[in-house]
């Protein structure tokens, strides 16, 4: 299983993110920081084997992530919006993730979301 963190910002919540996926040898954590990473990153994963967590700082994060929508068929996405904006909320949810969160969401909401994804794909 396949852990693809995309952000091109610090944040404090990729560090819970990177020590659940370490509890779990089969998974194997990528962080990303660039647009084009994550394509070549994506490409890569298989599909029904991936997680992608995806933290949106900027708009332009959000159109990224929309042109990219075909890819997530198959792929647990998670979004993360680090401001508060209803539009962009919006849109995210649109693009049909397992979940959306925001920076207004308990910090341990993210960890705790991926750590029950990760003991289902293990059984």
């Amino acid at each position: 299983m396949n852990i693809i963190i995309y952000n091109d910002e610090d944040h404090t919540t990729i560090q819970a993110i990177e020590t659940i996926g370490l509890m779990f040898k089969e998974c194997r954590v990528i962080r990303v920081m660039d647009h084009n990473m994550f394509k070549k990153r994506l490409a890569t994963c298989l599909a029904g084997e991936s997680v992608i967590i995806f933290f949106i700082n900027k708009e332009e994060n959000m159109r990224f992530l929309e042109s990219m929508a075909k890819y997530f068929v198959d792929i647990k996405l998670l979004i993360y919006l680090t401001r508060d904006n209803n539009r962009l909320a919006s849109r995210a949810y649109d693009l049909a993730p397992r979940i959306v969160i925001s920076n207004d969401s308990s910090k341990e909401l993210l960890p705790a979301v991926l750590e029950r994804i990760l003991k289902q794909f293990k059984q």
